[in-house]
Order: C-alpha cells, then structure tokens, then sequence
C-alpha cells in the first residue's frame, strides 16, 4: 500500500512529499506581488513623492521597451569586502572593473559583451 498526498495539506498535495510525523498540515502564505507606493523617506513633501512615483513609472517604462540603463563613470572601494570597484564609459562599450577583472558591455543595449583581465 502507498501512502497517497492528500488533498485538504495544500503543501503536500501534489508533491509526492511524505508527511513527517506529528506534523500539522501547513497553510501557504502568498506574498504580495506588487509594491506598496509610499514615500521613501519620512516627512516627504508631495511634489518628492509624485516625482518619486513619476520617475518609477518612467523606469518601469524603459524596462519594458528594453532601453539601456545610464551609468557614469566612477571609481570607488567597497569597505565592506574591500574590492576596487570601476566603471568606464566608452564610444562602444561599458567597462566594469572589480579587482582587476574587466566585464564589458554593449553601452547601446547594455548586454553582456565578455570579460578579460588587466595586465
């Protein structure tokens, strides 16, 4: 005889999964799927907030017709790991160094172009 999941344990049905004994039947939780539009800072003023949500609506829009992110170039070390962090803007390309190795990016479609190493 085998065991078969039951219907009424939603974490189970379905998944071959043996229950452990004692062990109470589950409820799955579902988390909420899109953000909460709230200010990001206490005390914002509603011109902060409605250009806050305005540039949001902007960005979600450029990530949906796949236009590439801006980027400057700079220089920084990471205190917490210590790596040397730089990034490079060129006529054809991004380059992001991080402790010497060089990843590069188309700076039009911004993907992925490959890697190499400092000498």
């Amino acid at each position: 005889m085998t065991w078969k999941p039951s219907a009424v344990n939603a974490t189970l049905a379905g998944s071959g999964c043996y229950p452990v004994m004692g062990a109470a039947p589950q409820r799955i939780l579902k988390f909420p799927v899109g953000r909460v539009a709230r200010p990001a800072a206490v005390g914002a003023s509603r011109g902060q907030i409605w250009r806050g949500r305005v540039r949001e609506l902007a960005g979600r829009a450029l990530s949906r017709i796949g236009a590439p992110g801006a980027i400057a170039d700079c220089e920084f070390k990471d205190a917490v790991t210590g790596q040397a962090i730089q990034v490079q803007v060129g006529a054809l390309c991004v380059r992001l160094s991080i402790d010497g190795r060089d990843y590069y990016f188309d700076r039009f479609s911004g993907r992925y172009d490959g890697m190499g190493s400092a000498l």
